[in-house]
């Protein structure tokens, strides 16, 4: 910066600041920009890495997925908690949440949401265009419960085979649901 008037004393003084300066609160905005936008990205979204093979063929094992945590509702930062919800999962969205009884994260597919009839023919699940083969087992579990109750969902995993999912635990509470896959990279 030129300062102009130095010597002059019956001109206005004017301070006059080093260049080094300019660069640093350059870097000290950028830092500080970079740190607030880390911090809104781990507000609403969160890297997971897939394990299993639950989800095959649409996840792979090693397969990062990106959710976004506040596709359902507000959630508090520390306790996880939804504030209120603004949207329900729908059939066919993957959904990330805590298994009932384990508390283990898990990645899996809505099938039906609250409310929704699970119908069972010739031993298989019928639920949104999707025929799930089912153990005798789970075919009484399902036979009992007829529709998915309020404030749940029913959650399956694309291999059927290999995945426990509802037809074993039951329909998954809305608030163990932690956010939506919104991108995947194999």
């Amino acid at each position: 910066m030129l300062c102009l008037f130095r010597n002059d004393h019956s001109a206005p003084r004017f301070k006059c600041r080093p260049k080094k300066h300019e660069g640093l609160k350059r870097i000290q905005t950028i830092s500080l920009l970079l740190f607030f936008l880390g911090l809104a990205f781990a507000t609403f979204f969160e890297v997971r890495l897939v394990r299993g093979t639950s989800m095959l063929p649409l996840y792979r094992e090693g397969s990062v997925l990106l959710i976004n945590r506040w596709a359902y509702g507000p959630r508090l930062p520390i306790i996880e908690h939804y504030w209120f919800f603004w949207n329900t999962p729908t059939p066919n969205e993957v959904v990330a949440f805590y298994q009932p009884g384990h508390l283990r994260e898990s990645v899996k597919m809505v099938a039906a949401g609250p409310g929704d009839a699970l119908t069972i023919e010739e031993g298989a699940l019928v639920v949104a265009n999707l025929r799930v083969p089912l153990a005798p087992y789970q075919q009484a579990g399902i036979e009992r419960l007829r529709t998915v109750p309020s404030k749940k969902v029913f959650v399956i995993g694309h291999n059927f085979e290999s995945s426990t999912d509802s037809r074993d635990y039951g329909p998954v509470p809305l608030v163990f649901i932690t956010g939506r896959v919104v991108f995947s990279l194999p």
